[in-house]
């Protein structure tokens, strides 16, 4: 036993050593103080023996929670005793330690012993699954929100997606979502299964009852639709015609495109209508009208023929002749004059007095009538021809109205169709059982009402698009909506969870819930990947990891290599400094805060100690001296008062704190109330921790938890990247969506550079089919010009035309060729029925219309543009005609006959100055500037010179702090989070404020204020890291002399 003598503060303390424990516990004899071998007291900075509080079994003081050992029902935290760990802690060998960083509430420190789920330090929420705390639930299951805590739990019943308990999105085979809720497939009338959507949907359009299985398949259509086949139809399709007693469309005769129940309309190409049928070949007699697609009368005298008229016959009848294409009879020697006709004696008579000419037998059977009337099929001259004909004034006959017709101006406008026996209505001057553009409405087929719609079965059904326009819903769309795609010329859905896909089963996008791996959305990503929030892609861990949570190698779960030990989430041969080697879990683990070697995680694990501390026979590690905390010992022996925001130190400055007080941080041995950037505050251990190399700021050590990125790198969630990922382009520092078209942009998010699959670019943007005088070129998805002579076509060759401009030929598809009637310089002109040959702009050797912008071919040193126009290759003579040089030029290159399109900039020649400054009088001008500027800066520096010096002595200035002996780092060994309460007045009115500023390269600063403050100030110092200037700031009251001035 030692006594000392109390002689107040500071207070003379002595430590007893021996060789096998030695706990000194002060009792207050009167005035002497007696150091005794009892445990469970501490002694005060008071001079007073206190015992230490119910909870601890040792302790340090100066508060009685100051722990340093528990009692048996006690765990060990931080310097406290506590009943239960705090949230984000859990239970283990008498202590709490921390669980890892995905877990609210844990029972171990792996990321699979999780008990509850809140947000990550990055601020996404997690939920929790199957022990682990996880960015999204698993099917089946829905994220729901607690208070205090987030957790998946169960869909309602046969519910395979949700959103919530109320909400189904996808239902477990056999049952479909209504009201939000799963119920058995047992489809009503007019439904169907989709096995695809797990949902009852209408039969196709027209079907009142389909197969189960198949929407498409009807076994019986409404009232006013026909069926065909498994197909339901407002009218019936080419080739048949509709039934009424059935309501059934019934097939044509063979190569009938229109007819009714009792007779044919209009045949098939290559064939003619003959009695109701269609024949390849008309019997004698008849000839094929092309035009009508029918057989036609042969003159009566003909057997066959190739038209109507008498002297078109091709063959006569046994008992005549062929005389330029008229049939007389053999032997005839009569001839009779124009108005006559030779009767079967061999004699002449005259025409009826209507015909022009006659051929007979009768005198009314007239061959050609006289002016103002026309020539019937019965031979007969008439002034109005029957129904169903039509007076044509070329050949002054009565030719046929089109099938069905009833009455007609020509051959090709019909007006009103006929009525019975079949219904016929009319379209475009035919007239057709079922409309083909457009839906029957009084007799007539009125055109769709829908925009960009080819083909409809009634006002606002669509069945069929216009080129480059797709169906959807029989609405027709230029891209298809999220989750369907783009196939036959109709939107087609995407597999069940996907938002975008390509083909039949590659998704390209995936839902909420689901993942991108391998083209298919999965709600699980597989070993070896980690879910991706942002993206929604399965995406690869890093090499060291088996399974992971995230993207950097401190985030493995498992370790690639079974012999590695993982700390922290990261995967390494040997256990780092300040941890043990748990062998049971095959992981390193945190040594307790006060040891610098270990064997466990309790205080009394310790196997050395750290800078100030020592080892005792307990295995704890304790300080040497016996200075209370928030305070250090002097080299007399004296505990001094450490500096108000430190809780541990080494001296009495702000820039000597070992540990900080709750609310503070520790970097460098000075405590701030906020992290420099590029560090985050550790809420455990009170220091700074510096952010992953990618973070501006942070608020973890994850490359996936930066709040803001330095330059140049793209902010991407909570993530930093160099260059955004594809379908994603930066602006202002973070990555932006592409539209979805897009495969890759840049500078916005329609300015596309790739194209999704089914997409082509042009002009930068993706578009489904390419316009005319484009070809999609599939190697690379782009639309490539065609030829300038093609029209469109289907590649770039001039042989690879499919369609031509006006006034060109094309030469077939075994040659796609363009032929123009013109000669070189010339381009036909088409005025109604007419072509003529036009003279091309000057600037085109060849071209396709009038003015520079329709050039086919340049003159020689020119290059074609895009835009049509021939240019010279930037900064060359003078063009081929002699004509002034265009601003706009092309940017040539060696290898490539293609025009990029630039500008040509000229000096202006002496000769062209016709207005303006002369060009002495602007040099003059800016000699005279630049001497105006001189005189100005001497006269600013000659003020100064000249002007009273201030004395030497300045309100503020700058000492530069000696180097601390011992490294500036955060030491958490003492870190024992022992924290002053603040009722203590006096600590507050013997705080001092020190004024700390830290260079770039950690040299720090204390900053002085000459002259007395005011003596009632007591504001508590305030430590601030500006950005700028790296410097730690705060209100002085210590007037200290200047001893090296740093900054002006």
């Amino acid at each position: 036993m030692l006594t000392g003598e109390h002689i107040g503060w500071p207070l003379r303390v002595w430590q007893v050593r021996n060789s096998r424990v030695c706990v000194c516990v002060c009792l207050s004899v009167g005035s002497v103080c007696v150091c005794v071998w009892f445990a469970g007291e501490y002694f005060s900075r008071h001079g007073s023996c206190h015992r230490c509080g119910f909870s601890c079994e040792t302790c340090t003081g100066p508060e009685d929670e100051d722990c340093l050992t528990c009692s048996r029902l006690r765990l060990y935290d931080n310097g406290t005793c506590v009943i239960h760990c705090d949230t984000g802690k859990y239970a283990m060998d008498g202590g709490c330690h921390l669980c890892h960083h995905t877990c609210h509430e844990c029972s171990g420190d792996g990321p699979g012993d999780c008990t509850s789920c809140l947000k990550d330090a990055s601020g996404t929420n997690r939920y929790l699954v199957e022990g682990q705390c996880r960015y999204s639930c698993p099917e089946g299951h829905f994220p729901y929100h607690w208070p205090t805590h987030n957790d998946c739990r169960a869909c309602p019943r046969n519910c395979h997606v949700c959103a919530s308990a109320e909400t189904c999105m996808h239902c477990s085979p056999g049952y479909y979502p209504k009201d939000g809720q799963c119920l058995p497939l047992s489809c009503g009338e007019g439904e169907v299964e989709d096995a695809e959507r797990d949902e009852c949907v209408t039969c196709e359009e027209g079907c009142e009852r389909c197969l189960k299985i198949n929407r498409f398949h009807c076994n019986a259509c409404f009232k006013d639709y026909f069926q065909l086949g498994m197909a339901c139809h407002r009218h019936c399709p080419d080739g048949t015609f509709g039934v009424n007693s059935t309501r059934t469309c019934e097939h044509c005769e063979p190569h009938c495109r229109l007819c009714d129940e009792s007779q044919c309309y209009w045949c098939d190409d290559n064939s003619f209508l003959s009695d109701d049928k269609c024949v390849k070949e008309c019997a004698d007699g008849l000839y094929g009208d092309e035009e009508r697609r029918e057989c036609e009368p042969c003159h009566h005298g003909c057997r066959t023929c190739k038209g109507p008229a008498h002297d078109d016959c091709d063959s006569c009848e046994e008992d005549m002749q062929l005389d330029k294409g008229q049939c007389v009879r053999v032997n005839a020697i009569v001839t009779c004059a124009s108005d006559q006709f030779l009767n079967g004696k061999g004699k002449c008579l005259p025409c009826y007095s209507d015909c022009s000419t006659c051929s007979g037998p009768d005198a009314d059977q007239c061959d050609t009538c006289d002016s103002g009337r026309f020539l019937s099929p019965d031979q007969r001259c008439v002034k109005r021809c029957p129904a169903g004909s039509f007076g044509n004034e070329s050949s002054w006959r009565c030719e046929e109205c089109v099938a069905g017709c009833m009455q007609c101006d020509n051959a090709h406008s019909c007006q009103h169709c006929q009525s019975s026996p079949a219904k016929l209505y009319l379209e475009e001057g035919r007239c057709v059982p079922q409309c083909q553009g457009g839906y029957p409405e009084g007799g007539e087929c009125v055109p769709c009402d829908l925009l960009h719609c080819e083909v409809c079965e009634g006002p606002g059904v669509c069945v069929q698009c216009v080129e480059q326009y797709l169906l959807h819903g029989h609405t027709c769309v230029s891209h298809c909506p999220a989750r369907y795609r783009p196939q036959d010329g109709q939107c087609v859905r995407c597999p069940a969870g996907c938002s975008d896909c390509h083909g039949e089963d590659h998704c390209t996008g995936c839902e909420q819930y689901y993942f991108l791996h391998e083209q298919q959305c999965v709600d699980d990503c597989p070993k070896g990947f980690y879910a991706s929030v942002l993206t929604h892609t399965c995406d690869v861990c890093h090499s060291d990891c088996a399974s992971c949570d995230g993207p950097d190698q401190d985030d493995c779960v498992e370790c690639s290599d079974r012999r590695a030990l993982r700390y922290r989430g990261k995967c390494m041969r040997t256990c780092p400094a300040k941890t043990y080697h748990d062998k049971q879990r095959g992981e390193c683990k945190d040594c307790h805060k006060t040891c610098l070697t270990c064997s466990g995680p309790l205080p009394s694990s310790c196997e050395s100690c750290g800078q100030g501390m020592e080892l005792d026979a307990t295995g704890h590690c304790v300080p040497i001296n016996v200075c209370p905390p928030q305070s250090y010992l002097d080299p007399d022996g004296d505990c001094q008062r450490c500096h108000p925001t430190c809780h541990h130190c080494t001296g009495g400055t702000a820039t000597q704190c070992l540990s900080c007080k709750q609310g503070r941080f520790l970097i460098n041995n000075a405590c701030l109330k906020q992290c420099p950037d590029g560090y985050y505050g550790d809420d455990d251990d009170y220091v700074c921790e510096q952010c992953h190399a990618s973070c501006h700021t942070c608020s973890g050590r994850h490359s996936t938890e930066c709040l803001s990125c330095p330059e140049p790198l793209f902010q991407f969630g909570h993530s930093c990247l160099t260059t955004c990922e594809s379908g994603y382009y930066g602006s202002n520092g973070t990555c932006q969506h592409c539209d979805h078209t897009c495969d890759e942009c840049l500078g916005s998010s329609s300015h596309c550079i790739s194209c999704k699959d089914g997409y082509f670019l042009l002009d930068s943007q993706c578009v489904y089919l390419c316009p005319d005088q484009y070809y999609p070129h599939k190697a690379d998805h782009t639309c490539q010009r065609c030829h300038p002579t093609c029209k469109t076509c289907a590649d770039s060759g001039a042989l690879e035309c499919t369609s031509c401009h006006d006034g060109f030929t094309f030469m077939g598809s075994s040659f796609g060729f363009c032929s123009s009637p013109c000669l070189t310089g010339l381009y036909p002109s088409t005025l109604g029925a007419q072509v003529m040959c036009e003279k091309c702009d000057r600037s085109c050797l060849e071209c396709k219309g009038a003015g520079p912008y329709n050039c086919t071919e340049c003159p020689a040193l020119q290059r074609l543009a895009a835009d049509g126009r021939c240019l010279s290759c930037c900064g060359e003579g003078q063009r081929m005609d002699g004509a002034p040089i265009p601003r706009e030029c092309c940017l040539c290159r060696e290898l490539d006959d293609g025009c990029f399109l630039g500008v040509n900039f000229r000096f202006v020649e002496p000769t062209e100055q016709e207005s303006g400054m002369p060009m002495g009088g602007l040099v003059a001008t800016l000699v005279l500037l630049a001497v105006g500027v001189g005189v100005t800066l001497f006269l600013i520096l000659w003020l100064r010179s000249t002007a009273p010096r201030a004395p030497m002595v300045f309100l503020r200035g700058y000492e530069k702090i000696p180097p601390q002996e011992t490294p500036l780092s955060p030491d958490p060994i003492m870190n024992f989070r022992d924290r002053l309460k603040d009722d203590d007045a006096e600590d507050d009115e013997e705080e001092e404020d020190d004024i700390v500023y830290m260079g770039q390269d950690g040299t720090m600063y204390r900053k002085c204020k000459y002259g007395l403050l005011d003596e009632h100030e007591d504001d508590e110092p305030e430590l601030e890291y500006d950005d700028e200037t790296y410097t730690l700031m705060s209100n002085s009251h210590t007037n200290t002399d200047i001893n090296e001035q740093t900054h002006q």
